[in-house]
């Protein structure tokens, strides 16, 4: 699939975040990863506006607050008829710049609903201005719901602007499925080296390792 749109740029914020990792979920303790993943990041994009046929792309994201944890103590019934204590470590405050475009695949387009994938530039643009279509969360959905304004790339001050580059942290990057519907089993699970550079996260540029998963 070639590139079928310009960058589209938006600002995301909320009170708090959840980037889980996937070796916090075993336990009762989750401890957020202190950037957004790849994944999460297309989660966002696809709550604001998705389409069959429509691929997201992530360029890359510019953090614009300080990393910084606040923790929760949340009481969960499980099977023993009792309440377990679970805790949770969410970022606070975060804020985010998103740019991105999207890829089209042919094989969705047809003389049907050819006109409706011409004006998909424009529809987006509408969803960015009221804040997506659907409710945007940053991260997992036990967190708060996320804000969404349009925004001019790299406007305003980051609080990592100037700082250089920061040392890259190990993180779960996305899972590559085989099968259809429920005949669904994982294949390859991806991590990457990921960092940022004077507060700008360009997954473009990141190193991508794919494992395949042993059954």
């Amino acid at each position: 699939m070639e590139r079928s749109s310009n960058n589209f740029c938006f600002q995301i914020s909320a009170p708090m975040a959840m980037f889980g990792t996937p070796t916090s979920k075993l336990g009762c303790e989750m401890i957020s990863y202190p950037m957004p993943t790849y994944s999460s990041v297309i989660g966002m994009l696809n709550a604001i506006y998705h389409r069959d046929g429509l691929e997201w792309v992530v360029s890359a994201v510019r953090v614009m607050n300080k990393v910084e944890y606040q923790s929760m103590t949340i009481k969960y019934p499980t099977y023993k008829r009792k309440k377990d204590r679970f805790i949770y470590s969410y970022l606070s405050n975060p804020k985010y710049q998103v740019l991105a475009y999207y890829k089209m695949d042919k094989k969705y387009i047809n003389d049907e609903n050819a006109d409706c994938y011409l004006d998909a530039d424009e529809e987006i643009e509408k969803a960015i201005r009221r804040g997506g279509n659907n409710i945007v969360f940053l991260g997992k959905r036990h967190g708060s719901m996320a804000l969404v304004e349009p925004c001019e790339w790299m406007s305003g001050d980051g609080y990592y602007d100037n700082k250089g580059k920061s040392e890259p942290i190990r993180m779960f990057y996305k899972f590559e499925f085989i099968g259809k519907r429920k005949k669904k089993r994982i294949n390859k699970v991806g991590f990457c080296m990921q960092y940022m550079e004077n507060g700008v996260i360009n997954f473009e540029k990141r190193l991508s390792h794919i494992y395949e998963v042993k059954r």
